[in-house]
């Protein structure tokens, strides 16, 4: 197939990461990596050995072989996770062990085009900016809104088509011979025959490799025509993987590859995995979580503990051991028995959200479907739905951001007893009664350094008071209340150091300091809990979590799920005020995994392509 297999590596090559590639021979699969003694920085000790040197081996065991790296995606444990990546990937070059006395002899870059290296982590090295439109998901005129998948993934392998094709003011070769789109406009013809005919060639090729690819991601021909920016987290996800396949790797490193789908989604995408790893088109090489469950393809095991060290590098065969930080989870079962017990329910005071038969449709596409839902104070709500269902909209209806909900009569849509567009449900009032965290928000969060106007920990805590982005000068008691929180998590708050100097993520050593430090130099983790910090600043009245756990680590999460859940055990969640808003919090989550519900849930609701199914 051309889309995945373009001929073995060939020739002795050496990477700058201290990898040697071997040629392959007719008798055994040679070894695609090799490190020998390598000093990894923020490495603990290896396991069977006295020494920090790592000596690990890819593809020594042939064809059936295929290896994942699971380990936190936060603190020492992380930073060692993310260093064997930026090793595999060839951005970074180890030293001899021990601790690096001697400099690796020059290699070779890992070659370019033999890898790719598709991310589902966080991404928490974005810069992020000072405003975002989430209206602009629903629907806009701007031109670049109208790029579908297709184009998208076309455009990919350097094949412009429709409205791609115009932006880049290039002849559209997949339009209809004779066009003024396939022949150019004005001065943008073919400066050949040939030249078109190449063209052609080879975006057949590439329309042919993903009608054949696109299937096993579960992308139909509905998906492929969608606009970009109306795809949920998950299908974007799946779209992701298969612009990889389509580029030809032969080496392919997958970063969280099962975070944010929900479970069909990730069965499929395992399926999809276990034929690659079968045929060897391409090579996988896979980095989870320590939250994730192993997928039955992977036959070798990396396994880093919170503290760096390597508890398991072989075989796939011993089980995962606990994590260090339990937490009971969550799960339909609980959920369902406190409904029944009358927990997180919601009292009988008037609603914050209320809904009858609403329908929202985009196109010819239709998201929702006479949907109603009554959200009341007190009430903790599971939303439940594979990707694509349209939770986002209905998340969307209820924090207020759709356009289309001011134009939703009150019989259809109220937020606190009224319509959308009356005057006490004005943007900047709503940002007062809500608390918010999701995905697209934390990517969007700015991150610049102080210098450049940059916020602190206690700057990001504190915009949640109004729900910007920006400093702006606080009250003391909401000063205080921000001090407050950052003090319950301090412990497990952490500073992303560079991993050269041995030490991974480095503690604060007060509260003060954590205030004061720059909000982008947070570890991942640690920035997706300041946000949801940030969420809950202000106490407000409806707190909406859409994948509040993602990128943190399994201590992180155990925490802020206590913590949510309002245990005793937890730090911050005494208070007399604390509990008098707990009481009366409305509280809607999103999670595609049942054990990061909350313990205090009590209502669920279920949706499958628009409709509701269970609701309860």
């Amino acid at each position: 197939m051309w889309a995945l297999g373009r001929g073995s590596l060939r020739g002795a090559r050496r990477c700058r990461a201290g990898l040697w590639l071997v040629q392959r021979t007719f008798h055994k699969d040679p070894p695609l990596v090799r490190l020998q003694d390598a000093h990894i920085p923020g490495l603990g000790s290896v396991v069977g050995r006295t020494a920090p040197g790592l000596a690990w081996t890819i593809g020594d065991g042939g064809a059936h072989e295929c290896w994942a790296v699971v380990g936190p995606s936060a603190d020492k444990g992380g930073a060692v996770r993310q260093a064997l990546r930026d090793v595999l990937l060839g951005n970074r070059r180890p030293r001899i062990a021990p601790e690096g006395s001697r400099p690796h002899p020059p290699v070779h870059a890992f070659p370019r085009e033999a890898i790719a290296h598709v991310s589902f982590e966080v991404r928490h090295g974005h810069a992020g900016g000072g405003f975002v439109d989430y209206a602009t998901r629903y629907g806009s005129i701007r031109e670049n809104d109208r790029e579908t998948l297709y184009e998208h993934l076309l455009a990919s392998r350097g094949v412009y088509t429709g409205g791609i094709a115009r932006r880049h003011m290039q002849p559209d070769v997949l339009a209809p011979a004779g066009s003024d789109a396939a022949e150019g406009v004005g001065t943008l013809k073919w400066p050949s025959r040939e030249a078109r005919e190449a063209a052609t060639a080879h975006a057949r090729a590439v329309c042919e490799a993903l009608v054949q690819l696109a299937p096993l991601l579960g992308i139909d021909e509905a998906l492929l025509q969608r606009p970009m920016i109306a795809l949920s987290n998950g299908q974007a996800r799946r779209a992701r993987i298969l612009q990889a396949l389509l580029g030809g790797a032969q080496w392919l490193v997958l970063d969280e590859p099962y975070t944010g789908l929900d479970a069909p989604t990730r069965e499929d995408v395992s399926a999809l995995f276990a034929r690659l790893h079968a045929a060897r088109q391409p090579r996988l090489c896979l980095f989870l979580r320590e939250q994730d469950a192993v997928p039955a393809f992977v036959t070798h095991i990396l396994r880093i503990d919170e503290d760096g060290h390597i508890t398991q590098l072989g075989d796939h065969v011993a089980p995962a051991p606990a994590p260090r930080a339990q937490y009971a989870p969550g799960g339909y079962d609980v959920v369902r028995a406190n409904a029944a017990a009358g927990v997180g329910v919601g009292t009988t005071a008037e609603p914050v959200a209320e809904l009858h038969g609403v329908s929202v449709t985009y196109g010819d596409v239709r998201v929702l479907s006479d949907v109603s839902l009554t959200l009341r104070p007190g009430q903790r709500l599971v939303l439940v739905g594979d990707n694509g269902s349209g939770k986002t909209t209905l998340l969307s209806l209820l924090l207020g951001d759709h356009p289309r909900a001011y134009a939703m009569p009150a019989d259809t849509l109220q937020l606190w007893g009224a319509e959308r567009s009356a005057p006490h449900n004005a943007h900047v009032l709503l940002q007062r009664r809500v608390g918010h965290v999701s995905p697209e928000l934390f990517n969007a969060f700015p991150r610049k350094a102080l210098e450049s106007g940059g916020l602190t920990v206690a700057d990001a805590v504190e915009s949640g008071f109004e729900g910007i982005f920006t400093q702006r000068r606080r009250a003391p008691a909401e000063a205080a209340r921000a001090r407050v929180l950052l003090g319950a998590f301090a412990d497990v708050l952490v500073q992303a150091e560079p991993v050269a100097n041995g030490r991974g993520d480095a503690a604060f050593a007060s509260v003060d300091a954590l205030a004061d430090a720059p909000f982008a130099s947070l570890s991942h983790g640690s920035q997706a809990l300041v946000l949801l910090l940030r969420a809950v600043v202000h106490r407000p009245r409806l707190l909406v979590l859409d994948e509040p756990f993602q990128g943190m680590s399994a201590a992180q999460a155990a925490r802020a799920r206590a913590f949510l859940d309002g245990d005793a055990q937890a730090p911050g969640v005494s208070d007399a005020d604390e509990q008098a808003w707990r009481a009366q919090l409305a509280l809607v989550l999103v999670s595609h995994y049942e054990s990061e519900w909350l313990r205090t849930c009590g209502s669920l609701v279920r949706l499958s392509r628009g409709v509701v199914t269970e609701q309860w």
